[in-house]
């Protein structure tokens, strides 16, 4: 069975990466996980091309905005998802400042999450086979 993408998910509460994993597996996504932005930018150098970054807001050593901003420097084109419990207009204004595509407050209904990352990867792959220069 194929994967409908690789996703990256960036999250330091073990329960809560088990949570994403196991929805994101169940709708047929490959999950690799970090506790760390570090171990996050670590993967995302060494290893193949991943389809999207599910970001939280607060990490070790390193913001979910900084880990976007890092992120960004180099892959612009790859959809990040902030999945966040910061819930105020000024997180959400801040992630999509740093290169968030979308931004869901933790918890969300388990449907939602699933739902949110197949279009984010949807939308990214008709980008990507656009030819250039066409709108």
């Amino acid at each position: 069975m194929s994967s409908k993408g690789r996703i990256l998910c960036i999250e330091d509460h073990a329960d809560t990466r088990e949570v994403i994993s196991v929805l994101l597996a169940q709708a047929g996504y490959e999950v690799t996980c970090a506790e760390s932005p570090f171990e996050a930018l670590t993967l995302v150098k060494n290893t193949q091309r991943f389809d999207l970054y599910i970001v939280d807001t607060w990490l070790p050593g390193m913001s979910g905005l900084e880990l976007s901003n890092n992120l960004r420097e180099f892959d612009d084109e790859i959809p990040i998802l902030f999945f966040t419990a910061a819930s105020s207009e000024a997180d959400r204004d801040r992630a999509f400042e740093c290169g968030a595509h979308a931004y869901l407050v933790k918890p969300v209904d388990t449907n939602k999450l699933p739902a949110k990352v197949s279009r984010l990867i949807s939308e990214s792959k008709q980008r990507a086979a656009k030819p250039q220069g066409s709108t």
